[in-house]
């Protein structure tokens, strides 16, 4: 995040305000705050989708996902899918670790033995949103 943002972590922090407030002067705000460098429109672009994947990052660890007792509970299911949207956009900046997550997640046993584990959950939300058809 350093190539976009002079401070990351305060940049990351005030991406909220963007979100609340898309508006040409918030965003010129924003940039000229935190750019580590006058940005296009591409890299702005990509630096947007960098703060959007830390989003989705910390959105994965929603307290109410993880603090259930069963993997295959639909809070579970929930931060997994946010955990998903993560791992698909950081492979975007060349970060692939999704192999070593869904590794850890098969630890994760349902209390339903037909749910599986946390590897098959995950499998299963991503085979759904693969039949999900695009817009058009």
């Amino acid at each position: 995040a350093s190539r976009y943002f002079k401070d990351p972590w305060l940049a990351r922090r005030d991406y909220i305000d963007l979100l609340c407030d898309p508006s040409w002067g918030v965003r010129e705000k924003f940039w000229d705050g935190h750019q580590s460098y006058f940005m296009d429109e591409i890299g702005r672009r990509q630096s947007l989708k960098f703060l959007e994947m830390q989003r989705f990052r910390m959105a994965m660890f929603t307290s109410c996902g993880w603090f259930f007792d069963d993997i295959a509970g639909l809070e579970a299911r929930l931060v997994l899918r946010l955990a998903a949207r993560a791992l698909e956009m950081a492979k975007d900046f060349g970060a692939n670790v999704e192999e070593g997550f869904v590794a850890r997640l098969a630890e994760a046993k349902s209390n339903d033995p037909e749910a599986g584990d946390g590897a098959t959950i995950y499998r299963q939300i991503l085979q759904a949103k693969a039949a999900v058809p695009k817009a058009l």
